[in-house]
């Protein structure tokens, strides 16, 4: 299974985890000042005869072998969603809150993952830890916490969350988001594992091909166990990658590939799952990156930043506005939002963009696009 994520998180050794059961529902029901952050692209499940790290992983692009399609959801604070099913048209627009910001009760710096259960999606900056989910990216649940919710201790107490999400992701097998200082791990978003996390502060989060990334501009670590064991980043990582991740840039993970790129600009790129590194600078830095299957493209202002290989970029205009998030899938090309959060775009080059429908009227800030499946009712069967 290749499987590419880029989003905020992480953990640290599990000294002992509490299992939690969240009962979900069946799928039913900003500032536009900030930078955007990362874009993920990620899928389904490992073979079962596989080990996490040297599973095939089936690319987005190729239908999951039911009645779900392929679906973008776009994401951000108020925990505010958009669907497309081609990047031309967008719709379903839905938020839990009126306002959302960074400190708001649904802030959506935690970003959204796409893994075996659909769209998972982690809030809360400042306020609890909020966990939204959906089957079709337009009925979207919130799994409560608090002494009503459905996350218990295993003895049976009322288990409410620490305040904070540091970012969420799904790595390949499991769901993975760090709560103040808990990871929570799951394999289908119903059950999770809690671990407690010790001395990390966490800003940023990636995961794939059964590899867990995580950090901020003071360190960096990876996971090859879910979380239970961490090591730092090896030889050759430079700390300034980690710089402004939380609101761009981002860490991305493809099959032995590990690339880290901070807002300003640092990109640091592993073809050893994380055990070397090599440092290169881009002038710019980044929103937004994403891994086509081919080539690494970023954007960063009025910029499109391109690569191969991680290690020599080229860059180019894009006549498109100003934009936040970016996301691909071979079959639709590119896809865009700009910072406005009002005006999405796409494109098959990332270079000359058209402009997409759509009927979003709220202007709460979009971090992210993410390309997954869902039976989803905004799109012709």
């Amino acid at each position: 299974m290749r499987s590419l994520a880029l989003l905020l998180l992480l953990g640290c050794p599990s000294t002992g985890s509490e299992v939690v059961d969240a009962a979900l529902n069946d799928a039913a029901a900003a500032d536009t000042g900030h930078d955007a952050g990362v874009v993920a692209r990620m899928d389904a499940a490992l073979t079962e005869d596989a080990s996490p790290r040297d599973a095939a992983i089936s690319d987005v692009d190729a239908a999951p072998e039911d009645e779900r399609i392929a679906i973008f959801v776009a994401y951000g604070h108020a925990a505010r969603t958009l669907t497309s099913c081609d990047g031309r048209s967008w719709s379903a627009e839905h938020s839990f809150e009126s306002d959302g910001h960074d400190h708001s009760a649904y802030s959506g710096l935690g970003r959204m993952a796409y893994g075996d259960a659909g769209f998972v999606a982690c809030a809360g900056w400042g306020n609890p830890t909020r966990i939204i989910v959906s089957a079709d990216g337009v009925n979207w649940d919130e799994i409560p916490d608090g002494p009503d919710g459905n996350f218990t201790t295993e003895s049976g107490a009322p288990f409410a969350h620490e305040k904070g999400c540091g970012g969420i992701a799904w790595d390949g097998t499991r769901y993975a988001f760090l709560s103040r200082r808990r990871l929570w791990t799951s394999v289908d978003a119903r059950t999770w594992v809690r671990h407690p996390v010790d001395a990390f502060d966490v800003r940023a989060f990636g995961g794939g091909d059964g590899l867990l990334v995580g950090g901020n501009e003071n360190y960096m670590n990876l996971s090859e166990d879910g979380g239970e064991t961490w090591r730092p980043a090896g030889e050759g990582y430079d700390l300034r990658c980690g710089a402004g991740v939380q609101r761009g840039g981002g860490i991305l993970v493809d099959g032995d590939q590990v690339l880290i790129t901070g807002r300003d600009g640092h990109v640091c790129v592993s073809q050893d799952r994380g055990q070397t590194f090599d440092h290169v600078s881009v002038a710019g830095g980044m929103r937004s990156m994403i891994w086509t299957g081919d080539e690494f493209v970023g954007v960063a202002g009025d910029r499109i930043h391109r690569s191969n290989d991680g290690l020599t970029w080229r860059s180019e205009t894009h006549d498109a506005p100003d934009l936040a998030a970016l996301a691909y899938r071979d079959d639709t090309g590119f896809v865009a939002v700009a910072r406005d959060a009002q005006r999405f775009f796409r494109s098959d080059d990332a270079t000359t963009w058209l402009s997409a429908a759509s009927d979003g009227v709220d202007d709460d800030y979009l971090w992210v696009i993410v390309p997954g499946f869902g039976p989803s009712e905004v799109c012709e069967r």
